[in-house]
């Protein structure tokens, strides 16, 4: 019955993969005709900025440190997104939020108050069409900026007290230190050309970053699209490279090697623990991991191969959902992606489990009243 178990899992992957690969060919086949309607609509949304672009003051204070923040939220403003706002303030930075589409005034004024500015736009160029924007204020205004983060709500971010994340992307030293190091699994592209590439949702830039030509060009070139493969091929992967291309340093806090050094590092009892929280796509590996976990031992050919099963597991996907409790236990991250597909989903519930447990700290009130929306909303199966 396992086998068949196994088998029917293998099936149902291996039609997963195919139906995302297609997925990814329907979204490039739409780059065309998107981007000739993108260039259409980047020019009337120009040419009738005077009705729409009306930048806020807000009750936060002036800083050398700014934080281009990105939100959508059509739904109503999640209390998590204000949280973020506070916390940035508290921590010396000025928020210059970026809405794509409207609040409601009641939202507005509740954001503003920990805002430095605020700025509503069409939703159109997903983030990195608002962090362009963002940009345009800061370039225009002449704003001299000593430490410059780019930030959206795709993540609840802090989700602890005494959070050190942004002190720990200013102390890493490089030009630009994102939270999370992104591998390309673009087909289209050679295996020599495919580069590691900053996660856009939380980088941070020292000044002389800012102060470059190419940061400037970089923004001041890019054309926003609707077509989300290519927001990522060319925002979010040719930030990193149009930074790396003209000599710039780039790091980040979460990264495999990250990974394969702590658990290298790690005692049998917590190796356990941490294949309790691994989340697995290939249902191979999970079978691999459950058999693992079945027949614990505390021998080292044990322990060694659960070092390997995790480390293939977090090279095979995102890490931060392959590895959630490793990530928040034994590598001090303190953010979580928000997003709704399986793995993330899986994800969020292992984290759930461990913080009923008593194995994780709760988060913050208002965020761990969101991660229960989230999956009470969304119960898909595996492959959903």
């Amino acid at each position: 019955m396992a086998g068949e178990s196994l088998d029917a899992d293998i099936a149902a992957f291996r039609k997963w993969k195919r139906r995302r690969e297609l997925l990814r060919i329907a979204q490039q086949l739409k780059v065309f005709p998107q981007a000739i309607h993108g260039r259409i609509t980047a020019w009337r949304l120009q040419k009738r900025r005077v009705e729409w672009f009306h930048p806020i003051r807000g009750g936060a204070p002036v800083s050398a440190k700014v934080v281009v923040f990105l939100i959508h939220q059509p739904a109503g403003l999640a209390e998590s997104v204000v949280h973020t706002c506070r916390h940035l303030v508290a921590e010396g930075y000025s928020p210059l939020v970026i809405s794509n589409g409207p609040l409601v005034a009641g939202d507005r004024e509740r954001l503003l108050r920990f805002s430095w500015v605020f700025i509503e736009r069409p939703n159109f160029g997903y983030d990195f069409g608002g962090y362009q924007e963002g940009m345009r204020y800061l370039f225009d205004q002449g704003v001299e900026v000593e430490r410059l983060v780019i930030l959206n709500d795709s993540i609840w971010y802090p989700l602890f007290p005494g959070d050190s994340t942004l002190k720990d992307l200013e102390q890493k030293g490089y030009d630009a230190t994102g939270a999370l190091l992104l591998e390309s699994t673009d087909k289209d592209s050679a295996q020599a050309k495919r580069r590691p590439f900053l996660g856009s949702f939380m980088i941070s830039f020292n000044k002389k970053v800012v102060a470059s030509r190419a940061f400037h060009s970089f923004w001041a070139d890019y054309r926003p699209t609707d077509n989300k493969y290519q927001t990522i091929r060319r925002g979010e992967r040719m930030l990193s490279y149009a930074l790396i291309d003209s000599g710039y340093s780039i790091c980040a806090l979460l990264n495999h090697q990250a990974i394969a050094s702590t658990v290298s590092m790690m005692k049998l009892e917590r190796t356990t623990e941490l294949l309790n929280g691994m989340v697995a796509i290939d249902p191979i590996k999970r079978n691999h991991l459950a058999s693992l976990l079945q027949n614990q031992s505390t021998s080292n050919e044990w322990r060694e191969q659960a070092v390997m099963l995790t480390n293939q597991i977090t090279a095979a996907g995102n890490i931060a959902s392959s590895a959630p409790i490793l990530c928040l236990k034994e590598l001090n991250t303190n953010w979580l992606k928000k997003s709704r597909d399986w793995h993330n989903l899986e994800a969020l519930r292992k984290i759930r489990k461990s913080i009923a447990n008593g194995q994780l700290p709760a988060p913050e009130e208002c965020i761990l009243r969101e991660i229960d929306a989230t999956l009470e909303r969304s119960a898909i199966s595996i492959y959903g």
